[in-house]
């Protein structure tokens, strides 16, 4: 088994990173649109920590919400699609 240093030890260190406690709860599309956000027009990495407004389930770009909504059953989910790409 490769240990920690095997696994990291090829990255180089982030410069700097930001650590946002976001206090705000967003709906999921808020929360879409500040990480878009963040991307583009940061100048720093950030990690925002954040909450949901709504009980919300995320798809992939390139997922459909239907298969979102076979896993994740329930009328009291919100469902928004992510601009990247990525898994349930």
């Amino acid at each position: 088994m490769l240990g920690f240093t095997n696994i990291v030890g090829n990255l180089s260190p982030l410069p700097e990173l930001v650590l946002w406690r976001d206090p705000v709860a967003r709906s999921g599309e808020e929360a879409m649109a500040v990480d878009e956000a963040l991307l583009e027009w940061g100048r720093k990495p950030v990690l925002r920590a954040y909450r949901w407004a709504e009980p919300t389930v995320t798809y992939g770009y390139f997922d459909e919400e239907a298969t979102a909504r076979a896993i994740f059953p329930g009328e009291e989910l919100h469902f928004v699609r992510r601009w990247t790409g990525g898994g349930l």
